[in-house]
């Protein structure tokens, strides 16, 4: 008979590259673009096929039934994104460069020199990776400012960001 434990536990010795958390992130990025035409046209069929919908429905119905499991997977990611925020408050100040407003849930890190949106996308648009990035960034107090919702969109208008 075919025992999958023992299987498993000797292939994974005999792959340690594949497991291993520094080199399992840069082994599926490799097999990722070995294999992107076929991982692609997967995809393209599996979306086009007729359960694909249902089966959608079937995981949000899933994740909706455990809703302590779905708060536990975001909730470090947004615990850490709230830390991150206030190392750049702390940084650049907790008040409106341009009138001096204080009250945080009016605030916005805002990118002196425009670039917002793509710095975004660059750091994957999740709150986490971008606060960080800002925070690990060494001329943070050069390309960074804090302004209130209203000096942030009155400078997009005047600097046609918009």
């Amino acid at each position: 008979m075919f025992d999958r434990a023992e299987y498993n536990r000797k292939y994974y010795l005999e792959h340690p590259e594949k497991y291993l958390s520094d080199n399992k992130k840069a082994y599926k990025r490799e097999w990722y673009l070995k294999n992107r035409e076929h991982v692609l046209a997967k995809r393209l069929e599996l979306r086009a096929s007729e359960g694909y919908a249902a089966y959608q429905h079937q995981v949000w119905e899933r994740r909706k039934a455990n809703p302590i499991r779905l708060a536990k997977k975001y909730e470090g990611n947004v615990l850490k994104a709230k830390e991150y925020r206030e190392k750049i408050y702390d940084i650049l100040g907790h008040i409106c460069c341009k009138c001096a407003f204080s009250d945080k849930r009016a605030l916005q890190i805002d990118h002196i020199n425009g670039g917002g949106h793509d710095h975004r996308i660059a750091t994957g648009w999740g709150n986490r990776a971008y606060y960080k990035s800002i925070v690990e960034d060494s001329q943070i107090k050069e390309k960074f400012q804090i302004l209130c919702a209203n000096c942030n969109w009155i400078k997009k208008f005047e600097n046609r960001e918009i």
